[in-house]
C-alpha cells in the first residue's frame, strides 16, 4: 500500500494479510493461513549468512520465541536482516535470513531455518 514516508521494497506476507500489502498480486482462491512475521533485523546466524558473524539460531531460540500480536507482514526487509516466522497452525517455527536484494531484478534471495515445535 502506499505509504508516504516509505519507500516500498522487498516482503514477505501471509495470504491473509491485508490486500493493500499485495499491490497487483492476486493469489489463488482457499488461501488462508496467517503466518505470524516478527522482524530481527539485527540476528545475522552464521551458517545462513555465510558471513563474519558468531551468532547463531539454535532449537532454543527456535522453541523459545513469541509469536503473541505478531502480524502476518514484514514490509521494506534488507539484505543481511532476518525473520521469525510460525505457521497458521503453529507447528513450525523458522528463522529467515535474507541473504541479499536485488531491486532491478525485483529478486530476493533467503536461508531457512525451520524446527517443529508442536
Amino acid at each position: 500500500r502506499p505509504l508516504p514516508t516509505v519507500t516500498y521494497a522487498h516482503s514477505l506476507v501471509a495470504p491473509t494479510t491485508d490486500a493493500s500489502y499485495l499491490p497487483s498480486f492476486t493469489l489463488p482462491v482457499g488461501l488462508t493461513n496467517k503466518t505470524k512475521i516478527v522482524k530481527a533485523w539485527t540476528v545475522r546466524d552464521q551458517q545462513l549468512a555465510r558471513l563474519q558473524y558468531s551468532v547463531f539460531v539454535d532449537d532454543v531460540d527456535l522453541k523459545d520465541k513469541s509469536f503473541i500480536d505478531a502480524p502476518d507482514f514484514a514490509i521494506n526487509l534488507k539484505a543481511e536482516s532476518g525473520l521469525w516466522l510460525q505457521t497458521a497452525d503453529g507447528k513450525y517455527n523458522a528463522y529467515v535470513f535474507v541473504n541479499s536484494v536485488n531491486n532491478t531484478t525485483k529478486e530476493m534471495k533467503i536461508s531457512v531455518k525451520r524446527l517443529q515445535v508442536k
